[in-house]
């Protein structure tokens, strides 16, 4: 079923006969249906098919608040989450911590795509009892090397809402394979994250119909460096026409660095808010919303732009004798 799409894409898709089903009662109602029906629904993508929206306004609010997001990247050394440990975090993140969008990260991953397929099956679990409820549902972005229709249809049939489109990677394999795969997820009703780290690839997103933009460097470059980067692509952004929204990605969990670089970035008029990558690495870690909820509060909060954190360690010698102390923490590390 690909007379729409491009010969390269109906060359990249793998061959596939093993049928696989989401949950009853996913997160947007998704009735168990093969995922050779959701690739035949989306080969019939084009130009005309209705943009879904709800990321884009998650992402982008009308009042001009910012927003944040966060990513899940469990390490093969974890011992895999329990539903329960799931349900716990996926609850708190989106009742506690403001979040606008979780992201699951499987990009060179030392898990299996199996193990991380079931992370992402238990975390749209949770959500999906949400449906119908205030704050609803977070929308749940799978990160990874997207290049064919098949590989989005299955993402869509595990509970997915989004997936990531790696812009450069797919317009160096083939100008329309970008455009192409925006169309197959508008299709299954799904808002493609469109990953970019140059501004000239966020036009031929937004050509193409897409709303959602991640601004994020691959490279292993120090955290600093790649901030700098980003602030200095934000006067290029909002020289761009159109709605879209555009988040900045920041790595989370530098000791107190992230903070500063995030506050920097959110400020700027290019960028609707912040992804903290690798913010959440065990689903069992009580110290996830404690962080999340801290950064969260640090960015959103209106009283954070007037009130000052006292970072000083307690010690010997009286409250402020200790040294500062590095990043977040509680009355036993803060004053």
């Amino acid at each position: 079923h690909t007379a729409r799409l491009s010969p390269s894409i109906g060359a990249l898709r793998p061959s596939f006969t093993a049928r696989h089903y989401v949950h009853t009662g996913g997160i947007f109602g998704l009735r168990a249906q093969s995922v050779e029906a959701l690739v035949e629904k989306a080969s019939k993508g084009s130009a005309t098919t209705k943009a879904p929206t709800s990321l884009f306004k998650a992402l982008k609010k009308k009042t001009g608040a910012k927003t944040v997001a966060f990513e899940f990247k469990r390490k093969a050394d974890i011992k895999a989450n329990t539903q329960f440990e799931f349900d716990e975090l996926s609850y708190d993140l989106r009742v506690n911590c403001k979040v606008a969008m979780l992201v699951v990260d499987s990009m060179q991953s030392e898990l299996s795509e199996e193990e991380v397929q079931k992370d992402i099956e238990m975390f749209a679990k949770e959500q999906s009892s949400a449906k119908g409820k205030f704050p609803g549902p977070v929308p749940i972005v799978w990160r990874k090397d997207f290049s064919s229709i098949q590989e989005i249809a299955f993402a869509k049939s595990i509970g997915c809402y989004s997936v990531t489109l790696i812009a450069d990677k797919l317009v160096a394999k083939a100008p329309e394979m970008l455009p192409n795969l925006i169309h197959a997820c508008h299709a299954l009703g799904m808002e493609p994250l469109i990953e970019v780290n140059d501004q000239a690839l966020i036009a031929p997103a937004l050509q193409a119909g897409a709303k959602c933009i991640n601004v994020r460097f691959s490279s292993g470059a120090v955290a600093s460096f790649l901030v700098y980067a980003t602030k200095s692509m934000s006067s290029d952004i909002t020289k761009i026409a159109g709605d879209f929204a555009v988040l900045a990605t920041v790595q989370a969990r530098q000791g107190a660095a992230e903070i500063e670089q995030a506050q920097a970035l959110i400020g700027l008029e290019g960028y609707n808010g912040v992804l903290f990558s690798g913010a959440l690495l065990d689903a069992r870690d009580k110290e996830n919303i404690p962080y999340c909820g801290y950064l969260a509060d640090v960015l959103l909060n209106k009283r954070s732009t007037t009130i000052k954190i006292n970072e000083a360690k307690p010690g010997p010698g009286g409250p402020n004798s200790g040294g500062k102390a590095q990043g977040w923490g509680n009355e036993g590390t803060h004053v």
